[in-house]
């Protein structure tokens, strides 16, 4: 095809065509001249226009026309304002102005929206001059550059994404010399596949057969002659390549050879790729697929692969065994035919064919296979799809195990549930279950026929509630988290008295809760409501029983007591006026007879409900090391000590816990007349909350006491602490029963260990005290002083006349009032006459009237600093242990002799 003219040519057309119609002017005149020249423009595909000095249109060709969409006669005389948009408009008039400006040809390029669309024209505009030298017109020639223009820039656009294709290949393409190996062209990744640049290889250092892995060399080379004799060899081929940094990467190249002027191979070209990565991806699927085969091949489960007709394909050893038949001997058969039951055949069929068709979502099979030797195996089929790239199902894969151990296991489970549930309903016993919820709700499941009689409820009704709504009296106390704690744990509990009332249910219940399993529990009880009753009965009269003892035995001993004193006074009375020697004798045994009835009296005491202990952090080791010294002083009994250095001290009275020391100590001399061994032990134990002992949990120190007497009968051991039982001809009864109530008020516990032959050893616990203990210091006595007025205020006038005669005769001065209001009264008036009292001493107790703690308050109202002495029979009272905290300055416990009240009163004044 003719290519467009060039400027140039267009240029010297016009001229010509000036040429011309000046000589047919000349020759034929004007009209001819332009019938002419239209004929011209008018059959060129150029569009070509012409413009007066005012540029309006004087002519367009036919090409213009049909670009512009106007026709000759629309655009003749009017302007390009009137013909085209004004932005195009004003383009025109800027380029027409430049050349009548410039007065010469000017090119322009533009782009122009026009009928059939956007074009890009190429247009050479002139100026027409007449001979006065003036523009009188202007003309333009354009050239429809717009395909050129498409051209370039699809050009440009290839350009750019050629160098943006192997900027962005991850390969490297090239071109090179067969015998030389090195490249005229070797571009894309060469710097992150071998390490080196472009340059590098362009070069020839390296040359590429010097990178090629030393075991692959020789292939590599061989190929290479082929390549020399082959014309047109294509190839592809993997081989390792050692990179600059000293690493070995696989290599994919694909490529052709080229043949010269001779037809002889010259030139390589071809691509390389980087597949190191999918090297180690198939070195690892190949170590997967062996992993997955040993894994298939030792599997406990079976694992067959069925086609789309039900045929095993493949079938691994645990499946072969599991029905009984080799492997090689079940690939090639179907599924069903190892099913006996030809229904159950025929339903495997159907149910395989609806699995390839339809589809459905994979659910576990169960079915009855039979083995070759005649067993039934129940299997559970396990199975899913297999499918190609296209989606489409090949065949299934299936796990098939074999439960027949469960089927087994779960009709001796039912089996085991149906009498468990028969049990359960049979039993006498009431039973709930509870079952624990996540967010720790215990929730009731359910309750056997005797608990519905037991209570009289229907449990039914409660099925479903939380154990709190099920039994309301139950909130506030330990028994729903003991519960909850037999559901988490193993833990059993147990409550022999559980009182329980609310408007459906009243009494008493012994109580048993264990987990069943992780989460549930039961509960065992047992109205008890009538035996706790009879039990009540039956310790009334045992109380009662107790008390003509302990009534006959204080009465025995209170009458040998007395029948000393009074025979003993009565004796010295006679004696008085004849023998004074005698007297003394006599009042000393009746003394000796009085301080055994303050003995008596003080052990009565003891385990009376009147005392409590006054405790302090004490070292027990001192305390038994005393105590056992006098107990055993001059005995043939010897005692072995065996204390650990790190005994913690105990919260214990001192006076009170050498008492129990002595007696326990006692009696095991007793228990060896003829000598022995008492071994006394220590230890330090801590008791937790599920330990059987009847104690709070918390640390304590453990003593031993053992002898190796004759011990005590089983029929007796559970008697040895009751007041007044003793199996001694000389024993009082009443020193084990002081030493229980001792210890039960020091919050431990004393029990006894013994068969009769073999000695008996009593335990002891006494609570640990986290302070240290205690200095004991020994009193010093103090100076005799006298002369001090003292008011005695006591109920009692046998003891007002002892105690003033005893203090007359210590030189004090008395006075004396039998109730606390009259005691107030006196010590008022005594002090508003200027002659107070220096001290008083109050009984604590006054049947109908003031005692000695009311009667201190208003004397420290009267007097802050009065001396105030508090005196009574109640030995153990709390107020007479700790008597500073009630305002008095000593204490006195009756009975007293004058030695006690004169060392009380010392110490008061010194």
């Amino acid at each position: 095809m003719k290519s467009k003219p060039t400027y140039e040519e267009l240029e010297q057309r016009i001229q010509d065509l000036e040429k011309e119609l000046d000589g047919y002017k000349n020759r034929n005149g004007s009209a001819l001249l332009l019938q002419y020249l239209e004929a011209i423009i008018n059959n060129t595909n150029l569009p070509i226009y012409l413009k007066d000095a005012d540029y309006n249109y004087i002519l367009v060709n036919r090409e213009y026309e049909r670009l512009a969409g106007v026709t000759n006669d629309q655009i003749r005389g009017n302007d390009d304002y009137d013909i085209f948009p004004e932005p195009v408009a004003r383009l025109f008039r800027e380029q027409d102005e430049e050349v009548t400006r410039r007065r010469s040809l000017v090119e322009f390029e533009e782009t122009i929206p026009l009928a059939d669309g956007v074009h890009t024209f190429l247009t050479a505009k002139f100026p027409l001059v007449n001979n006065e030298g003036r523009v009188s017109a202007v003309g333009g020639v354009c050239t429809d550059i717009t395909t050129l223009e498409k051209t370039k820039e699809a050009l440009r656009k290839n350009e750019q994404q050629y160098r943006s294709f192997i900027n962005s290949f991850h390969g490297i393409a090239y071109r090179g010399d067969i015998r030389t190996c090195t490249p005229v062209y070797f571009h894309g990744a060469v710097e992150q596949i071998t390490g080196y640049t472009e340059p590098d290889f362009i070069a020839g250092a390296p040359a590429w057969d010097k990178l090629v892995h030393p075991d692959d060399l020789p292939m590599f080379m061989e190929q290479g002659r082929s390549m020399l004799n082959i014309p047109d060899y294509t190839f592809k081929r993997e081989y390792r390549i050692i990179t600059r940094n000293g690493d070995t990467k696989w290599i994919f190249e694909r490529g052709r050879t080229l043949c010269d002027n001779t037809e002889a191979p010259a030139w390589i070209e071809g691509t390389i790729f980087d597949i190191t990565e999918r090297k180690n991806i198939e070195q690892a699927l190949r170590e997967s697929e062996e992993k997955y085969r040993t894994l298939v091949e030792t599997a406990s489960l079976g694992i067959q692969i069925t086609d789309r007709e039900g045929r095993i394909v493949f079938s691994n050893p645990a499946h072969g065994s599991i029905l009984g038949c080799p492997v090689e001997q079940l690939v090639g058969r179907y599924v069903w035919d190892f099913i006996d039951n030809e229904q159950e055949k025929e339903t495997l069929r159907e149910y395989y064919r609806f699995i390839i068709q339809e589809q459905p979502d994979p659910e576990p099979y169960f079915t009855v296979n039979r083995t070759p030797n005649g067993r039934e195996v129940h299997v559970r089929v396990d199975w899913n799809y297999m499918r190609d790239f296209s989606g489409q199902v090949t065949s299934l894969c299936s796990i098939v195990t074999d439960i027949s151990s469960w089927i087994w296991a779960e009709k001796t489970l039912k089996e085991s549930e149906r009498r468990f549930r028969s049990l359960i309903e049979s039993c006498p016993v009431g039973i709930y279950m509870y079952k624990l919820e996540p967010d720790g709700r215990l929730i009731f499941t359910g309750a056997n026929p005797a608990a519905d009689d037991i209570m009289g409820l229907d449990h039914d009704q409660l099925i479903g509630m939380t154990i709190e709504e099920a039994f309301p009296s139950l909130r506030g106390t330990e028994i729903p988290d003991r519960f909850r704690e037999a559901c988490r744990t193993s833990r059993s509990w147990q409550e022999e008295q559980v009182i329980y009332d609310d408007q459906r249910i009243s009494g008493v219940f012994a109580v048993h809760s264990f987990q069943t399993e992780p989460g549930k529990m039961a509960v065992f009880f047992r109205n008890i409501t009538a035996k706790r009753r009879m039990e009540e009965e039956v310790r009334k009269v045992q109380k009662l029983e107790s008390v003509g003892i302990l009534a006959g035995g204080i009465a025995h001993d209170f009458n040998n007591l007395l029948t000393a004193i009074i025979g003993n006074i009565s004796m010295a009375k006679l004696f008085s006026q004849a023998d004074t020697g005698k007297v003394l004798e006599r009042l000393t045994d009746a003394e000796k007879a009085s301080l055994r009835a303050r003995d008596l009296t003080q052990q009565l005491l003891t385990f009376s409900k009147g005392g409590a202990p006054v405790k302090n952090s004490a070292s027990i080791t001192d305390i038994i090391q005393d105590s056992t010294s006098f107990m055993l002083s001059g005995s043939n009994v010897r005692c072995d000590l065996q204390f650990p250095d790190d005994l913690w001290p105990v919260n214990i009275d001192e006076g009170q816990i050498s008492q129990v020391i002595q007696n326990v100590i006692k009696n095991a001399d007793q228990a060896m007349p003829e000598g022995g061994i008492v071994t006394v032990r220590a230890e330090n134990v801590t008791v937790l909350e599920y330990d059987p002992l009847p104690l709070r949990p918390g640390n304590y120190v453990h003593l031993t006491i053992t002898d190796q007497g004759v011990g005590i009968l089983e029929k007796h051991l559970g008697k040895i602490f009751d007041p007044y039982f003793s199996t001694k001809q000389e024993g009082s009864g009443l020193g084990l029963a002081a030493c229980y109530s001792i210890v039960k008020n020091h919050d431990g516990l004393i029990s006894a260990d013994s068969a009769f032959g073999a000695g008996t050893t009593f335990h002891i616990y006494l609570p640990s005290s986290d302070r240290e203990p205690e200095t004991r210091t020994i009193p010093r006595k103090k100076s005799l002083r006298s002369g001090e007025k003292i008011l005695i205020m006591d109920d009692d006038h046998d003891v007002l006349n002892v105690a003033v005669n005893m203090l007359n005769l210590m030189g004090y001065t008395t006075e004396t009032a039998t109730d606390g209001s009259a005691a107030i009264s006196m010590y008022r008036a005594a002090m508003e006459a200027g002659r107070p009292f220096d001290g008083v001493i109050l009984d604590l107790t006054i049947p109908g009237g003031m005692g000695g703690r009311e009667t201190v308050l208003q004397l420290l109202q009267i007097d802050p600093e009065v001396k105030a002495i508090v005196s009574s029979g109640y030995a153990n009272d709390p107020i007479m242990a700790e008597y500073t905290k009630y305002g008095f300055r000593g204490v006195a416990a009756k009975p007293y002799d004058m030695e006690h009240l004169g060392q009380v009163l010392r110490n008061l004044f010194d």
